[in-house]
């Protein structure tokens, strides 16, 4: 999953000719929301709870 992440923000920061850490920072506010689209299991959290 962090994989996905990971591509998901390098392949914006391609499209937006910035680097990832400024992209990463600057969608950082909605990390939860993805988390929550793309049904990822939130960190630390034991999966069927």
């Amino acid at each position: 999953m962090l994989a996905r992440y990971r591509q998901a923000r390098d392949e914006a920061a391609l499209q937006s000719k910035l680097r990832a850490e400024l992209v990463e920072a600057a969608v950082a506010r909605d990390y939860w929301e993805w988390v929550k689209q793309e049904r990822l299991p939130r960190l630390g959290q034991q999966p069927g709870k």
